[in-house]
């Protein structure tokens, strides 16, 4: 059986009546603020202070939640901006979706096509989103070196669109990802 872990618990009140010496480390919370104390092992319950923040109240009426800035993890940083959106094009023959200009774009193939993708970062992580209209109609030529979600190249809608995903890992290997199908068609 496993080891559990429970943190001594009551309401405001409870704390205040019992007024406890909590052991050096050991968490007391309060099930009707939402407030935490640690203890220090010499001083009763109501000499404690809470810990910062005075509890999680209201977080499901945030409807604004912002971090103030990058988001840092592992030395990787997430941009800020969520969704660079390229502007739509007509394509036949030879295509790039540059990197550096967006990270999302939606193309209608008009002829065959050959993609290729620049601008990615070398040795990071991205992601660019396709939306291609009416790519089974045409030959579509993926960038050389591209791998395929489950070793197949993905089967395009001849009249509708279908989005995929170009996923570059850190060591700069592209994966094509189909992301929905054309529900319209489904």
């Amino acid at each position: 059986m496993a080891d559990r872990i429970a943190i001594r618990r009551g309401t405001a009140a409870e704390w205040t009546s019992a007024n406890p010496i909590l052991i050096a480390g050991e968490q007391g919370f309060e099930t009707d603020t939402l407030k935490t104390k640690i203890g220090n092992g010499v001083d009763a319950w109501t000499t404690l202070s809470y810990l910062p923040g005075g509890g999680l109240q209201n977080v499901s009426e945030d409807a604004t939640p912002s971090l103030g800035g990058d988001l840092d993890a592992s030395g990787n940083t997430f941009n800020t901006t969520s969704y660079r959106q390229i502007a739509a094009a007509s394509v036949t023959g030879t295509h790039s979706f540059d990197y550096a200009l967006g990270d999302a774009q939606e193309v209608t193939i008009t002829g065959d096509t050959t993609f290729s993708m620049i601008g990615f970062p070398t040795g990071n992580m991205c992601d660019f989103i396709i939306e291609i209209v009416n790519g089974g109609a045409f030959t579509i030529t993926w960038p050389v070196g591209t791998n395929f979600a489950g070793n197949v190249s993905p089967g395009l809608t001849a009249a509708g669109k279908d989005m995929l995903n170009f996923h570059q890992d850190e060591d700069d290997a592209l994966t094509l990802f189909p992301l929905v199908p054309d529900v319209r068609n489904a």
